[in-house]
């Protein structure tokens, strides 16, 4: 079972602002898109959209978020 794993952090700091996504089934060598979330307060820093191609582990996809003034 290969799955990969999508995070919602905090630029700069890395804390965590939105559990954690893990996509299962997935197969080697394949390329999903992950499409960040909306996170009252904060704004996206990192691409809308990001494209990783499926490995045996290490599979994480990170999108980074300001905290708004």
């Amino acid at each position: 079972d290969i799955s990969y794993v999508v995070n919602y952090l905090e630029n700069g700091t890395n804390n965590v602002l939105s559990a954690s996504k893990t996509v299962k089934e997935q197969t080697f060598n394949t390329s999903v898109t992950e499409t960040a979330i909306a996170i009252n307060g904060y704004t996206l820093t990192s691409a809308l959209n990001v494209t990783i191609k499926i490995d045996v582990e290490g599979n994480v996809i990170n999108f980074y978020y300001s905290a708004n003034a």
